[in-house]
């Protein structure tokens, strides 16, 4: 009767005489089948951390500015009809959606920089210079999921410095991290002729990545640059009311306007290429030989 039962032959001890054959060992073969299933479920749960860091994180944020606005005849939004993402999480309820739902971001975007530096470990085929880009990028994606979950957990109301400050490592982590996946991801489309299957990814996050930076740009150090350094004559951008602690921003109200706008829109981005990665994590030619151990 077949059997996945591995045999053996072992050359004689006494130095004569054709090797001989030992019993079959059948706990090896169920041993390797259960070694088989167990990649083959933790490769299908890698695939889909992607999509479910870009769900989560887009559900968490569009449930807490539902929740802001509705929830309240004065919102905490400073007087802007699309508040900063900061001032969406500063009150209950709708803090508690923001704080779970970007801390388990923050998580996934760790595990999602592991994961992509796994799916290139043992792939000879690619760039050299594409593999060490990759390597580089997870310190900065674990760093950036960091950040997030501390923005998410320290609110702009009570702990106002310290979510300015990991807001901004955030931004600064999270682009570093795209940037060099797209390099990777470009130069091996560029360079392998055999690189067909990686060329939906590699657009895509090129794309991407400059939709991101451009929007980063006019947030942080355009839109900075103009509520603090360009403000109408005699307006204070930055009036701080003692009664809601946060910002009341209609002294300035098209210019945080902008800020607010192009701050969602970094965000997409950044979301958006998390969610390319379902098209790289362990397939094709990322890895459908690849076993996680």
């Amino acid at each position: 009767r077949p059997s996945c039962a591995t045999t053996h032959r072992v050359a004689p001890t006494d130095g004569g005489g054709p090797p001989h054959e030992t019993r079959p060992h059948r706990g090896h073969g169920r041993a390797s089948r259960r070694t088989m299933g167990a990649t083959a479920v933790l490769r299908k749960v890698a695939r889909g951390v992607p999509l479910a860091l870009t769900v989560v994180s887009v559900t968490s944020l569009v449930v807490s500015l539902a929740l802001t606005l509705a929830l309240s005849d004065a919102p905490p939004t400073g007087g802007l009809p699309l508040p900063y993402i900061s001032d969406t999480g500063s009150r209950p309820p709708q803090q508690y959606v923001f704080t779970l739902g970007l801390s388990l971001g923050g998580g996934g975007l760790g595990l999602l920089g592991v994961l992509n530096v796994l799916s290139f470990r043992e792939r000879d085929s690619w760039n050299s210079h594409a593999k060490r880009c990759v390597y580089a990028s997870a310190p900065f994606a674990v760093l950036a999921g960091l950040c997030l979950a501390l923005l998410a957990i320290l609110d702009t109301r009570n702990y106002p410095s310290p979510h300015l400050y990991a807001a901004i490592a955030f931004f600064v982590f999270n682009g570093v991290f795209i940037t060099l996946n797209t390099v990777a991801y470009t130069v091996y489309w560029r360079q392998d002729d055999d690189a067909r299957r990686v060329a939906v990814s590699a657009v895509s996050k090129l794309v991407l990545c400059v939709l991101f930076w451009l929007a980063f740009i006019v947030y942080l150090p355009v839109g900075l640059g103009l509520t603090y350094g360009a403000p109408p004559d005699g307006v204070d951008c930055w009036l701080y009311d003692e009664r809601t602690r946060l910002y009341d921003y209609r002294g300035c109200l098209w210019m945080h306007l902008m800020r607010s706008a192009t701050q969602y829109l970094t965000v997409l981005f950044s979301l958006l290429f998390y969610g390319t990665f379902t098209l790289d994590l362990f397939r094709g030619e990322l890895g459908d030989d690849f076993e996680l151990s």
